[in-house]
């Protein structure tokens, strides 16, 4: 979520850390968009378990020096912990949302906005507030038919 901004700040190195699926792989499409975003080392772990290892250095992991991106709140209290042992951007709360939508708007994309923004926290809040009983309706069914979290 923030390799472009590295990018574009002109960092040399960027590590991207995301947890491999029950393969071991990571998805193809995700590895593509890190790629794309700068990332020049990708690491199969997330979590905590990415903090700590990103800050402090493991056996096959080298430390870093600044670590930027969302996660959950077991993310955020790994980097309150660390704060001090590598720069960190923030300590975030939890997300709350609200998407104000008329006919006009895609029911899928609005769905699909309202997953990113919820997808990293159980506590996140988040909500749509269609102007018309159809749309709510339509987009109420593509809500549902999302593959699970």
């Amino acid at each position: 979520m923030t390799g472009g901004f590295a990018q574009a700040a002109g960092v040399r190195e960027i590590v991207a850390a995301t947890p491999c699926g029950p393969d071991g792989r990571v998805n193809p499409a995700l590895l593509y968009a890190l790629k794309a975003s700068g990332a020049t080392e990708i690491v199969k772990i997330g979590g905590a378990q990415a903090i700590a290892a990103l800050a402090l250095g493991t056996e096959s992991v080298k430390p870093v020096e600044k670590i930027f991106g969302p996660g959950n709140r077991f993310v955020v209290e790994a980097k309150r912990q660390l704060v001090g042992a590598v720069a960190i951007d923030l300590l975030p709360g939890p997300s709350e949302v609200m998407v104000l939508a008329d006919e006009t708007a895609d029911a899928e994309f609005l769905a699909a906005d309202l997953l990113a923004q919820g997808n990293t926290v159980r506590t996140a809040w988040w909500c749509s507030l269609p102007r018309r009983r159809r749309y709510w309706n339509k987009w109420k069914r593509r809500w549902n038919a999302r593959p699970p979290c």
